[in-house]
């Protein structure tokens, strides 16, 4: 009987060391496994930090090419998508009606050359060469990219040549009447966006003056900062 019982407990002892095997077989796989994972969790967080820093580029290019896209159809007068030496011709009678409304007939000291200011500041590619949406595009961003002071003060020169045949001071108050001749300048005419505008402008600066225009616009196509209040963006971008 003896012996049975010490047969039976060999038995129990060599299945007890096969388990004890085969949990140490299964605690290095375990070990393995938990290895496998640091790795994985390491190489997420690598990625995590590298879509980080790519983040900010993604602003940087994607948040003002969205602005240029508004740009663009202000300045697209025939809508066929293009901007062409078409555009820049209606766009001249459209100044010229402003103008007259605006200053009547004594607008001889004050002048703007619309062909000089398209060819500088919107055909990039050449004097009246035909642009696509993504050529626009392309030719402001590699400006944006190169220099963004310089390229924000570009703008500024875009904006205030366009309001230089105001005569009166750009820092004078402006009625809405006359805050709807000035976005007609810019290219937008529709009167429930231009009417958002001046709510904004009066609710941000008080009554707006021409500068305050200037000043938005070249904001709007020069500032990749999506934190600040751009008013053009929210009257006219969305």
């Amino acid at each position: 009987m003896t012996g049975h019982l010490q047969t039976r407990f060999d038995h129990l002892q060599t299945r007890f060391d096969h388990l004890q095997t085969r949990f140490g077989h299964l605690q290095t796989r375990f070990d393995h496994l938990q290895t496998r994972f640091d790795h994985l969790q390491t190489r997420f967080d690598h990625l995590q930090t590298h879509f980080g820093h790519l983040q900010p580029r993604f602003e940087e290019t994607d948040y003002p090419k969205t602005k240029w896209a508004v740009w663009f159809k202000s300045l697209d007068a025939d809508r066929d998508n293009k901007l062409t030496i078409e555009d820049m011709q209606i766009s001249a009678k459209k100044f010229e009606e402003i103008k007259k409304m605006l200053i009547g007939d004594n607008a001889n000291e004050n002048t703007f050359d619309n062909t000089k200011w398209w060819n500088t500041y919107i055909f990039r590619k050449g004097p009246g060469v035909t642009l696509s949406l993504e050529d626009f595009q392309a030719g402001l961003g590699e400006s944006f990219q190169k220099d963004k002071a310089a390229f924000r003060q570009e703008m500024e020169r875009c904006f205030g040549d366009i309001a230089a045949f105001v005569p009166d001071n750009n820092d004078r108050p402006i009625q809405e009447q006359e805050f709807v001749f000035g976005l007609k300048v810019f290219g937008q005419e529709d009167l429930a966006q231009v009417a958002k505008a001046y709510q904004l402008f009066k609710a941000t600066k008080g009554q707006p003056t021409v500068q305050h225009i200037v000043d938005a616009w070249a904001q709007f196509i020069a500032d990749d900062d999506v934190t600040k209040l751009d008013m053009v963006k929210e009257a006219f971008g969305n």
